[in-house]
């Protein structure tokens, strides 16, 4: 079995490389198993029972930092005996303990976000404005509108659920999870609320040509962190 692991902070690039697996896939109709730490059936019963079939198959493991550090080993152990390819989706950055496990047994695939996109995001607070636009404009000279667009609205749904419940943040990390609550608190919750909303009306003013995503997105950092 081939094993290859996607890790990194951009998830959107993640998101698009497992895509791609899973449409070579298809098209050479391989097929396609995924699997969700916590179920019913363990990590090394699931990838067993894929080995009933015959021809290709692919295996999709969505959320890895969920496996335990047992299932992997067991993973690697194993990948010789078991036929097709697995391919562990991971949103962050393997530990040291997972890498060192893994060595030169998988092949590790990583998609980094731009250190000014995390400079952008982590500066996106009230009486902010001028910081956030001057970083805004620098993101976009080399990232596409779309991207900064797609990141900047998942942190702000983090800042509200930090705001609610830290623990429903879906992150590993804990420094994550205490860096976005950190932020959220120089939010009130009302205010985390209007800037969704008016996030939402700039998307579906995008995608209807009524505006573009730049201005809009201008007017709201004005509005919102003055």
């Amino acid at each position: 079995m081939k094993i290859i692991f996607l890790e990194g902070d951009d998830y959107s690039a993640l998101r698009q490389r497992l895509a791609s697996f899973v449409a070579v896939a298809k098209k050479r109709n391989w097929q396609i198993f995924h699997y969700e730490s916590g179920g019913p059936v363990s990590f090394a019963e699931e990838l067993a029972k894929t080995s009933l079939f015959e021809g290709e198959r692919l295996f999709i493991v969505e959320n890895g930092a969920k496996l335990t550090s047992k299932e992997l080993k067991w993973a690697l152990a194993e990948q010789e005996k078991l036929p097709g390819t697995l391919v562990i989706l991971n949103d962050g950055f393997l530990n040291a303990s997972t890498r060192k496990a893994v060595g030169k047994k998988a092949r590790v695939e990583q998609y980094k976000l731009p250190k000014t996109i995390f400079a952008f995001l982590d500066a996106f607070y009230p009486g902010n404005s001028v910081k956030v636009l001057q970083l805004f404009h620098e993101l976009l000279k080399k990232e596409p509108i779309e991207r900064v667009f797609f990141l900047l609205s998942r942190h702000v749904r983090d800042l509200y659920w930090a705001k609610l419940n830290l623990t429903k943040l879906p992150y590993a990390q804990d420094w994550r999870i205490l860096k976005i609550g950190g932020q959220s608190k120089r939010f009130s919750k009302e205010q985390i609320e209007k800037i969704i909303g008016l996030l939402a009306e700039a998307d579906i003013k995008a995608k209807t040509s009524q505006d573009e995503l730049a201005p809009l997105l201008d007017q709201i950092i004005l509005s919102q962190l003055e």
